[in-house]
Parts: structure tokens; C-alpha cells; sequence
């Protein structure tokens, strides 16, 4: 099964917090996006089934969304509400239970919001500018 190959793959990796070389981290980064192009959804991101709290089981992000924070180490949760727009980063030290994060002695929480982009960036001058698609013939 290679969704298995691949949870072996990052089961060592403390959830992407130990020392891994470039080389190893190159190397989960393949395996997960081979995993990623086998999803059958044409936008994951906006599925119902994304709905609801995610355990990170691996990041190459930094402290906290590592779960992670200052020297304490624990389980980092994302938990998504499609319908608000909104997604919570959570983490817990200490706790127990399926998530890790029952009767934990230290928890943060960062809540965001997401809208649609639009198009419109800043560049580096800050200035607007519109991003306009062309087709070739």
C-alpha cells in the first residue's frame, strides 16, 4: 500500500522536527507529492471531506505548526471549517488520547481566516497589479 510506504517513510522523522539531511527531506517530499498527484479530487482543498481536525504527521514547517514550541514537543492539529473559511492551528504538550491533545498541560491556538484570491498582488514596489490570463492560438 503506498499510503503506508509513505507513513513508514515519515515515522522517524519525529513529524518533521529531527535533523533530516536535504537529502532526506528531498526524498519524503517526492514520495508525498507522488502521494498528493494520486488524489482523485480536482481541488482537495475545497472538498467537504477536509472538513474537521488534521493531525500533522509530518511538516518541514516551523515552531509552532510543528507542534513545537520553544523546548516542548507535542501534536499539532489543523482543524478546518469549510463553511466559515476559517482554520485553527492547534497545539498540545502533555495530553493524552487518540489526538494527543485530552488534559494536555500546554496548549496555543492560532485562528485564521481565507478569502478567494482575486488576482491582485503587490509587487515589490507595493504597487497593484493585476494578474490577467492569455490564451495562445
Amino acid at each position: 500500500n503506498k499510503k503506508k510506504k509513505k507513513k513508514k517513510a515519515i515515522s522517524t522523522t519525529d513529524k518533521g522536527r529531527s535533523n533530516l539531511s536535504s537529502t532526506q527531506r528531498s526524498q519524503i517530499a517526492s514520495q508525498l507529492a507522488h502521494l498528493e498527484s494520486l488524489c482523485p479530487l480536482s481541488e482537495p482543498a475545497r472538498n467537504p471531506l477536509m472538513e474537521g481536525p488534521w493531525i500533522v504527521l509530518y511538516t518541514d514547517a516551523p515552531p509552532p505548526s510543528n507542534g513545537q514550541l520553544g523546548p516542548f514537543k507535542g501534536v499539532a492539529k489543523q482543524v478546518i471549517d469549510l463553511q466559515k473559511g476559517t482554520y485553527r492551528n492547534e497545539l498540545y504538550v502533555g495530553g493524552s488520547g487518540t489526538d494527543e491533545d485530552e488534559n494536555a498541560w500546554l496548549g496555543a491556538v492560532l485562528e485564521a481566516t481565507w478569502k478567494e484570491w482575486d488576482g491582485v498582488y503587490l509587487d515589490q514596489d507595493a504597487s497593484v497589479t493585476t494578474a490577467t490570463a492569455t490564451s495562445s492560438s
